[in-house]
């Protein structure tokens, strides 16, 4: 299975070939979350990007969240995107920064998420993005809705 550190070191070799800083308004490249646990707030809801589903470690799914939005929630895609694969466990009592999730079928044995948000006006990296990580793990078990599970 894919590691978190394979998914960091293959995304600085995306990177350095499609983010230059005087194209790119000074921003430096983003980079991937540490892992969500399921608990609180998800990092980088408020973008666009990709996001990678957890069993321990291991890399299980990639996908991206790259929509528009609108109001309050304009370019959210992160947050409405991963939003489809859980829900908010309403039977444990926590404050709002401190929601538990729990994950849907199929992936129920996902143990946490790690995200990587592009700055405004850069989200179709996102999918550039997931297409070369799938490429690139694809025979180390990498799945997504584009490839055979």
């Amino acid at each position: 299975m894919t590691t978190i550190k394979d998914f960091q070191i293959a995304t600085e070799r995306f990177l350095k070939r499609h983010w230059d800083l005087r194209e790119c308004d000074g921003n430096p490249p983003p980079q991937w979350s540490a892992v969500w646990p399921l608990v609180g707030g998800l990092p980088n809801t408020d973008k666009q990007g990709c996001y990678a589903l957890l069993v321990n470690d291991g890399v299980k799914y990639i996908g991206s969240g790259v929509g528009r939005g609108s109001g309050r929630y304009q370019e959210c895609g992160l947050g409405a995107r991963t939003a489809t694969h859980m829900r908010w466990d309403k039977s444990k009592k926590a404050g709002l920064d401190q929601r538990v999730y729990v994950m849907q079928q199929p992936y129920t044995d996902v143990t946490g998420l790690i995200t990587i948000g592009f700055p405004s006006g850069y989200g179709y990296l996102a999918l550039a993005l997931e297409a070369f990580l799938i490429a690139e793990f694809r025979s180390k078990g990498l799945v997504n809705i584009k490839s055979p599970r």
